[in-house]
């Protein structure tokens, strides 16, 4: 006798990009090993299938090798098989999309020529935070019952919001959208309000039980510094403030205060790291900043400090805050979408993004004690995303 329908796993596709150590990466993982594989079968669609994060997924996963997401590569293969007027309509919506910030045509000629998936999956999420591609690809080359978005950024900045853009254009294609955060879905509805009903909150996992473990066995501070530590961690990227922080260290140093400020994340070298040690050198706080580089283990530092500080002009929800929150140490971030993670943190401290304002907030952090941490196990619940209908 065949397995009753009652007892079947459910479909999921999964499309994604794992190409580093990034945020959605990790979140992605993090999902993963609260997962109830028990229920479902997973299927992973990768345009990259390459990365410091693939040894962690799963064996059992069934992984799907979608096209290329280079432009570059895109053009060059379109040349070598002579489809010089595919080549005309890539280039030209591309530029099309550049002006306009609308990405559908471009997708729509990358991707004409890209077959279909042959299964009809029961629910199939774009994962990915950078989504235009990702957007389309899910509505018109893959098959599912139901089909989401995952959102990862904070769509009140203009730049995010581009990226989204084309859910104007294909938001009956999509039945539901998962923001990381309730300040992430307030903020997702005010853009697209014709996505309104169907949006939900799904928070990161933040996996306490394995941070807390890996944190007994990492590496940490290895300088014989005896003032007080803050810590940073996040990529060498505009977003993450470290040119704020970097202004916040000149207040702290003028008021007399014996600290330094140690940074994880990133490629030491890069452009953003030339600008922060320039202004570094301008602010003469050179001996007083260590750029530690990326560690895929940052937690002993993370238990180790004094501070963490998270000085981001901008988040969704920020997983390097929220796995700095499974230890007791005083913790100070900016007032970024997503900060609610940080409710009910008595030696927390949540500021207004001026160098003066985060100072002050390290100022009392400084005098603040740690506190005990309980850890909690979290779960994920899809099954809203495919239970409810298509409006």
């Amino acid at each position: 006798m065949g397995k009753s329908k009652s007892h079947e796993k459910r479909s999921v596709f999964f499309l994604m990009s794992i190409a580093g150590i990034g945020g959605t990466g990790k979140a992605f993982v993090n999902l993963l090993s609260v997962f109830p594989f028990d229920r479902y079968e997973v299927h992973l669609g990768l345009f990259e299938g390459q990365g410091a994060l693939m040894k962690y997924i799963p064996q059992d996963i069934q992984i799907h090798t979608l096209p290329a997401l280079s432009n570059i590569e895109t053009v060059r293969s379109m040349l070598r098989s002579f489809r010089w007027f595919d080549a005309f309509l890539f280039l030209l919506s591309w530029a099309y999309g550049k002006i306009t910030h609308d990405n559908y045509w471009f997708c729509r000629n990358k991707y004409r020529h890209a077959p279909r998936l042959d299964e009809c999956y029961d629910l199939a999420i774009a994962f990915r935070s950078i989504p235009s591609e990702f957007v389309w690809y899910l509505c018109h080359r893959i098959q599912a019952k139901k089909k989401c978005i995952w959102i990862h950024e904070d769509l009140s900045m203009p730049r995010e919001r581009f990226k989204y853009k084309i859910v104007k254009r294909l938001h009956q294609n999509i039945d539901h959208a998962v923001a990381v955060s309730e300040e992430a879905k307030i903020r997702f509805d005010e853009a697209f309000p014709q996505m309104k009903q169907k949006t939900l909150v799904i928070r990161n996992v933040i996996p306490v039980g394995e941070i807390l473990e890996k944190a007994n066995a990492g590496s940490t501070f290895c300088d014989a510094y005896q003032g007080r530590r803050l810590l940073t961690v996040g990529r060498l990227q505009p977003q993450k403030g470290i040119l704020l922080a970097i202004r916040v260290l000149r207040i702290l140093l003028d008021k007399h205060h014996d600290v330094k400020w140690y940074i994880i994340g990133g490629e030491v070298g890069n452009k953003y790291y030339r600008q922060c040690m320039k202004l570094a050198q301008q602010e003469k706080v050179t001996n007083h900043l260590v750029f530690l580089g990326e560690q895929e283990n940052p937690y002993r530092f993370m238990k180790d400090c004094d501070i963490y500080v998270q000085p981001s002009l901008y988040e969704s929800f920020c997983i390097t805050l929220g796995e700095a929150l499974c230890f007791g140490n005083p913790i100070v971030c900016t007032d970024f979408c997503g900060v609610e993670q940080m409710s009910g943190r008595t030696n927390g401290y949540i500021t207004d993004f001026t160098p003066e304002a985060i100072a002050e907030g390290i100022e009392q952090a400084l005098k603040a004690e740690m506190v005990q941490v309980s850890p909690n196990q979290q779960v994920v619940d899809i099954s809203r995303l495919y239970d409810e209908p298509r409006e």
